[in-house]
Formats: structure tokens, C-alpha cells, sequence
């Protein structure tokens, strides 16, 4: 499926945010528009990649249906894998494949980028 029959399959993204004290959830639509009230949980003190799957799915169990999830990770991610994770249980977080783990969870598409990237994607406007 290419990435324009994608888009025009997607209705509703849960936006996931990753950060070192809380994990925070909205829905947002193809374009943007924020759809829910944001809903968070304490990132867990053990953050390994199962703690931290465990809350998403806490938090996914709030917002209702979605067609693809995006989450902001804090640490070093390249293609959905995780590298590194210094805000969290650093050594559990070591070429963790955690797009794909999500992705599984759910049965839904998922973009896992670095949590700045992830602001900077949201404010480019057009082509660039």
C-alpha cells in the first residue's frame, strides 16, 4: 500500500508521548487537529520497554478506535528502533525494536521518532 492510500485510510492517530516522568495520550486526526483532551500516567520507575508497552495500552484503552499511532520517544531512535533511552531504564532500552512491538499490540501502523523530531515534524508546514 503506498504512503497516499495509507493517508486516505487514516481517520484518527493516537499520539503517544513518551517523556521521563509521564506518558501522555491524545487522538488527532490526518491533519493535525487535536481531537481529545490529553490524558497522561506516570512513566513507570522501572521504565523497561514492557513497563513503558503496558501504559500505552492503559492509555490506548481511553481513547477509543484509531487507525495509526505516532509516539515521541526520549532518546535516540533510527527506523523505530530504539538506541538508546537516557530519561529511562537505560539498559533495557539497547536495539529495542519498540515501533514494531507497538505495532504488534495494536495491529496498527506506527511512526516512532525521536520525541523533538517529533515537535519539529509538527510545526513544518508543506514542503521542506
Amino acid at each position: 500500500m503506498s504512503i497516499n492510500q495509507q493517508k486516505n485510510t487514516i481517520e484518527k492517530i493516537l499520539s503517544i508521548d513518551i517523556g521521563g516522568s509521564s506518558i501522555k495520550a491524545c487522538m488527532l486526526n490526518i491533519d493535525g487537529q487535536v481531537l481529545s483532551e490529553y490524558t497522561k500516567l506516570p512513566t513507570p520507575e522501572d521504565s523497561t520497554p514492557e513497563a513503558v508497552l503496558e501504559v500505552i495500552k492503559m492509555l490506548a484503552a481511553t481513547m477509543g478506535t484509531f487507525d495509526a499511532i505516532s509516539v515521541g520517544f526520549p532518546g535516540y531512535v533510527r527506523f523505530g528502533v530504539v538506541e538508546t533511552a537516557p530519561n529511562l531504564a537505560k539498559k533495557s532500552w539497547k536495539h529495542i525494536p519498540f515501533a514494531q512491538s507497538i505495532s504488534d499490540t495494536f495491529m496498527k501502523p506506527v511512526r516512532l521518532v525521536n520525541d523533538s523530531d517529533q515537535q519539529g515534524l509538527g510545526v513544518v508546514d508543506g514542503e521542506g
